[in-house]
This record gives structure tokens, sequence and C-alpha cells, in this order.
């Protein structure tokens, strides 16, 4: 995996349990990222992120597979427990044959 990640954390709150992000923003620019599963690797991972309190939200946030690109928001509410999932994904003009290996079929 490579490239760049930045995150502001506005409100952190210490204790005796730990440290608790109240707020924070991030951003993951230009990442490439290689899994088993595939023959190319994500490239131009984009992801614009916030955490606010026990939810996390993806926004605007895209990468390139093969000739490809996939796209997505959504939310992670509690996402340290119970972790409820909302996404909406959009993914255009991935050529399966490029990207799935199939040798096992």
């Amino acid at each position: 995996m490579q490239g760049l990640l930045g995150c502001d954390i506005n409100v952190m709150e210490a204790g005796p349990h730990g440290v608790k992000i109240a707020y924070l923003k991030g951003k993951v620019a230009d990442v490439s990222v290689s899994l088993d599963r595939l023959l190319e690797p994500l490239k131009e991972v984009n992801l614009n992120f916030e955490i606010i309190d026990e939810d996390f939200f993806i926004d605007d946030s895209s990468c390139s597979l093969g000739s490809g690109k996939i796209s997505v928001n959504g939310k992670v509410l509690e996402y340290q427990t119970n972790q409820k999932y909302n996404f909406s994904l959009q993914i255009k003009d991935i050529d399966l044959g490029q990207v799935l290996d199939q040798t096992d079929q």
C-alpha cells in the first residue's frame, strides 16, 4: 500500500478508559492497494471521511479498478459497537475478465 493520509482531530476526550475522538475529518489520497483476489490493484483510491462521536461517514470517495471506476458514499453508525452500515455504491466499466482471477473456474 502506498499513498497519503491526512486528518484533523478537532475534538478528543481522554479519560480513565482511553481516548475518545468526538470529531475527526480526514482524507486518504492517491492510494494503491493490491488484494489477493484481484489481478489488478485498486488505484487512485481517494477517500474522504469524518468521525462524529460514534459514527463514521464516507463522502465523495472513489477508486479505479482496471479500466473502470468505483464511487462510494456511506456511513457506519456506531462503528465501534453495533456497526450499522448504509452505503451507496456506483460501479462503472469494470471488465471482470481483466480484474478477477478465473483460473479455478
